[in-house]
């Protein structure tokens, strides 16, 4: 029997995935809870769709069953993540996809370089503490490196590293490519967080003579949030797929009515690829972390977008950086604009 789970949203977030269920995994009374509504709305057998919290999860119900009769019921987990990193399974709804994007992506990559010589491309991937898909990716990509969490790595690899791509581009092959998984090492990172590492060191002259040598960081982040920099490597390149893919979600909506996008782009706390994306694809708003926004400013878009589409303009368009709010999230958005869609 079919069962409304928004009833049940003090325990889950179905709809915005398995993320959000991880918090609630971390409760220690989270079995008789969730026995307490099985029992409650009369379940008879539990479906998880998730990634590798989601196991977790199912794993602590499947062990309390002793203490907790409710929960021995048919449990059925399906994998579904990018990062494909559910222990007893060879692949997760959501990681070919991202897999062959990722391989799209890279070709550009190296198409841009043609023409150019000695240029060397860092990109790190998605997959948390998985390197399934830079591994991967880097395999049918040809990268020359894939540094994961699984293997640790040290600075004598890096070195290493830059040794054969010094005689790689010696004997006229004009360009390199090394994949990061994003959670590969806490130390040997880019971006904003590289930029903290240095002047910490900068710091430290005055304890450590050591560290009174030249230190040069080149900026590497498609957040573009270092300070001191306009622009960081692979920013303009995020920005240009981000735009591209506007287009495409603008174009899906031609000759159909009434259609608002509600799009979550990536780069932290920084609003930079959201800004600048939703200038360039005629967004209709974009919610960012620097600019704080409030149920009222949501409230004045929902009241233009109807405006809007009353005026026979059919679509919509609203951005948001991944960490602009922690409480208005993208599925808060679109939430609230399809309930207040229906008054239109």
């Amino acid at each position: 029997m079919w069962k409304n789970w928004s009833s049940c949203s003090e325990l889950f977030y179905i709809t915005d995935g398995i993320s959000r269920f991880w918090v609630y995994c971390q409760v220690p009374l989270l079995p008789p809870l969730v026995a307490n509504k099985i029992k409650q709305h009369n379940l008879h057998g539990l479906l998880v769709i998730g990634g590798f919290e989601a196991y977790e999860c199912v794993i602590e119900l499947a062990e309390a069953r002793d203490q907790y009769c409710e929960l021995c019921i048919p449990i059925i987990m399906i994998p579904a993540t990018i990062s494909n990193n559910v222990p007893g399974t060879d692949f997760s709804l959501g990681a070919d996809t991202a897999l062959n994007e990722i391989v799209q992506i890279l070709d550009k990559i190296k198409q841009s370089a043609m023409g150019t010589k000695r240029r060397v491309f860092v990109v790190e991937t998605m997959g948390g503490f998985c390197g399934y898909l830079a591994t991967m990716s880097g395999l049918a990509g040809g990268a020359d490196a894939a540094c994961i969490y699984e293997e640790p790595f040290t600075i004598d690899d890096l070195r290493q590293d830059v040794v054969h791509l010094r005689a790689k581009i010696a004997d006229n092959v004009q360009r390199g490519l090394i994949l990061r998984t994003e959670y590969a090492n806490k130390n040997y990172t880019s971006g904003f967080e590289a930029y903290e590492c240095v002047i910490e060191l900068a710091e430290a002259r005055d304890q450590y003579c050591e560290l009174c040598i030249p230190i040069i960081m080149i900026p590497a982040t498609i957040s573009n949030n270092v300070p001191g920099t306009d622009f960081s490597l692979g920013a303009d390149t995020a920005l240009n797929e981000i735009v591209q893919i506007l287009d495409k979600i603008k174009q899906s909506a031609m000759g159909t009515k009434r259609r608002v996008f509600v799009v979550e782009t990536m780069g932290g706390f920084c609003g930079y690829l959201a800004t600048m994306s939703g200038l360039a694809g005629g967004a209709d708003a974009a919610c960012i972390y620097e600019e704080p926004f409030t149920i009222d400013d949501l409230r004045q878009d929902v009241v233009h977008l109807r405006a809007k589409i009353a005026d026979n303009v059919q679509r919509g368009l609203i951005l948001r950086t991944e960490y602009a709010n922690k409480n208005y999230t993208s599925q808060f958005i679109h939430q609230l604009y399809a309930e207040e869609g229906k008054r239109t």
